[in-house]
This record gives C-alpha cells, structure tokens and sequence, in this order.
C-alpha cells in the first residue's frame, strides 16, 4: 500500500500534460523509457545532507527496464549497508522515475522541516521547471538551475529553504539519462543538500 501511495503521488503530482515548457517538455516527457529494451539499467549515487541531523551514509538508485507477460515497466530500488530494497514500480508509459523521486524527496523534507504545505512546495517547484529555459552549453549538455523560492511572498516562513537552488544537467539527445540532479540550501545551519549523479548504464 505504501509502495502504491508513492508511486500516485510521483506520477500524478510532478507529472502529466500540466508540465509544459522547454525544459519540461524534455526532462518530464511521458515515456521518456517506452522505447528502452528490457534489462537495459541506469545506476546512481545518492548523498544526502539533512536540515540539523546526522548525514546518512551514500547509497546507490537503480532504475531497472523490466517486462512481465508483455507488459513492460520501470524497477526504481536503492542498495544502502549492503542491503537493496525496492522504492516503486512505474509504467513505462510513465514521466522519469528519477527524476520524480528526487523532487519529492526534496518536498518531503522541506515540509518536515519547515511545517509548509507540501502541494504548496510542489506547486512551486513545478511552476519554476515550466517557466526555465533549456539551452545546450559548449558542451551540448542542458545544465538549468533552479531557485523556485527566490521570489516568493512566504520566503520568510521557510528559513534555509527560501534559497533552495535546484541544479540538473543532461544530454538533449538522451533526456531520459539524467547526468546529475542537485538540491542545495547553503552551507550554515540548518543546510540541506541532496545529489544525484549518474554512475553508469547498461
């Protein structure tokens, strides 16, 4: 039930047709996977700062191509002490699982650290990936960066968050194959970090 819960909140609330723009068009496509074959792997490392607790360990993300009975789908786990554990199951047809389960691991503590609306933050962060632009470097690499709370009239309320910068590099020809994804408040107390970054692929 809980695995269930996860999955409707990632694909319904940072997901779907409402997440139009150049950036989002690109990086929250539906079915950016459809066309993968099974067995095909993506492997990520995982670090994680909180606001005021102790840093748990690395740990590595797995997003897994997989097929039952014809129907094919996406296997998101983490390996973490020597131990994987299963996250959610998506379908293909579905937006980035990655990408959608960083975001809302960022919604997540926000909300517990700041006692704000977690739709509220979503909303927020949804509206700045819509509003960005998308244009290639030197490197033909997408690098955006984020502040979804720099202008915004509750800032006051949400204390290191209020300069939470978001920051997401990827390739334009492979959208799916995120390079790197950053969460980070600044150095202080109460900092909080979160990344992301692409290790390898099958």
């Amino acid at each position: 039930m809980k695995r269930l819960a996860l999955v409707l909140v990632l694909a319904l609330c940072f997901g779907g047709a409402a997440s139009a723009g150049p950036l989002s068009d690109l990086i929250m496509a539906e079915g950016v996977f459809a066309d993968a074959r099974a067995g095909e792997v993506l492997h990520y490392s995982l670090s994680r700062n909180g606001s005021g607790d102790a840093a748990p360990p690395p740990s590595a993300l797995r997003l897994l191509v997989m097929e039952d009975k014809g129907t094919k789908f996406l296997l998101l786990d983490q390996e973490a002490g020597g131990t994987r554990s299963e996250i959610a199951r998506f379908s293909a047809a579905s937006a980035n699982p990655l990408l959608l389960y960083f975001l809302e691991n960022i919604v997540r503590d926000m909300s517990q650290a700041t006692g704000g609306n977690p739709f509220y933050i979503r909303n927020r962060i949804r509206a700045a990936l819509i509003a960005a632009e998308a244009a290639p470097g030197a490197d033909g690499r997408i690098t955006v960066t984020l502040e979804p709370f720099a202008a915004d009239p509750n800032r006051d309320r949400l204390g290191p968050f209020a300069g939470l910068r978001l920051q997401i590099s990827f390739d334009p020809a492979k959208p799916g194959r995120l390079l790197s994804l950053k969460a980070d408040t600044g150095a202080g107390t109460g900092g909080y970090s979160e990344e992301m970054i692409l290790i390898g692929g099958e």
